[in-house]
């Protein structure tokens, strides 16, 4: 009997059409995949990866045509399959947060997430059963099973807690897709993201928090949450340009030279002079698997020098860092 196509078979991309025969229910990226996964309260299980991608095919071959697995993966989720070639925006935007939760990242991109979107489990290759200390889907597929039937609220809470930095990171990346693709939707995301960091993370002084969980903010905003929301407030006002989201990034980043700056040495401390005491203040000045708050806030002062005339060159060692006299 010849296999049944899945809800890829109509879509043009060379990469979901490898997948229009896998035993996985696939959907694409559609509002349909959402809907269903909220009204049969199932999570999304998304896959992100393209047609050259080795451990795509690897990951594909061991569970996505595996009968077991596929069936396990059905019951479990409703799943979606994304070609990062044809979607960029939505690659970035989930590579982020894989960068962020792990450390790292690479394609296939694996996330689980409520059918809120909001992510709860993030990884990459997974391999059908597990070895050399990585689980496998065969182990993997029924402890979500467990988690979300048994102790549905913890995972939400696990999915709910807000981090200012990372928010900061996603409405750059929601606000930029906004200007390139001309999306709506994507600016709207971008603006309401940063104004629920704007109205509830921040402190009676108008400092920003670091974390938002069950109706609470705390925690003092490191030098991370200043210039990745400084970063995405500028993109939200290329992409909207409206005044007052560029006004509260020059608010912001006063704030963060002057709680963060290093006047003997130059560049950005991590923690806050206000903050907690520490035996020693860390100052990050290169890129990892994220950038740096200092290359962050190099880039953003240019572009608000720019705008602006604030930081300029002869100024900034009055107004800001990186001061060249």
């Amino acid at each position: 009997m010849d296999p049944k196509p899945n809800k890829l078979i109509n879509e043009k991309s060379p990469y979901l059409l490898q997948h229009a025969y896998n035993p996985v229910d696939w959907y694409p990226w559609c509002d349909e995949a959402f809907e269903k996964a909220h009204e049969v309260n199932k999570p999304i299980f998304l896959s992100i990866g393209y047609s050259t991608c080795h451990w795509c095919h690897v990951m594909a071959h061991e569970s996505f045509e595996d009968n077991e697995v596929a069936a396990l993966m059905n019951k479990a989720f409703v799943s979606i399959k994304v070609d990062r070639e044809e979607r960029p925006d939505l690659d970035h935007i989930y590579m982020t947060v894989c960068q962020m939760v792990t450390g790292s990242g690479g394609w296939p991109l694996t996330i689980i997430m409520a059918p809120d979107k909001r992510p709860f489990f993030v990884g990459t290759y997974i391999p059908r059963t597990g070895r050399f200390g990585r689980i496998g889907m065969v182990e993997l597929i029924p402890r979500i099973i467990e988690m979300w039937s048994k102790r549905h609220d913890e995972v939400m809470e696990s999915a709910d807690k807000i981090l200012t930095d990372w928010n900061g990171l996603m409405i750059a990346a929601l606000a930029r897709g906004a200007q390139v693709l001309g999306k709506e939707a994507y600016a709207e995301a971008a603006l309401n993201c940063a104004d629920f960091i704007l109205n509830r993370l921040r402190d009676p002084e108008g400092r920003l928090l670091h974390r938002y969980r069950e109706g609470s903010a705390g925690i003092s905003g490191n030098a991370d949450d200043y210039a990745f929301m400084v970063w995405g407030l500028i993109e939200i006002y290329e992409a909207v340009f409206n005044a007052g989201y560029l006004k509260i990034a020059i608010d912001l980043n006063r704030d963060m030279i002057s709680s963060f700056w290093d006047d003997a040495k130059g560049g950005l401390f991590f923690t806050p002079k206000h903050g907690e005491v520490t035996i020693i203040r860390k100052k990050q000045i290169y890129d990892g698997a994220v950038p740096s708050a200092n290359s962050v806030a190099m880039l953003n002062m240019l572009r608000l020098s720019r705008f602006t005339g604030i930081w300029k060159k002869g100024r900034l060692k009055s107004d800001g860092p990186f001061a060249t006299s």
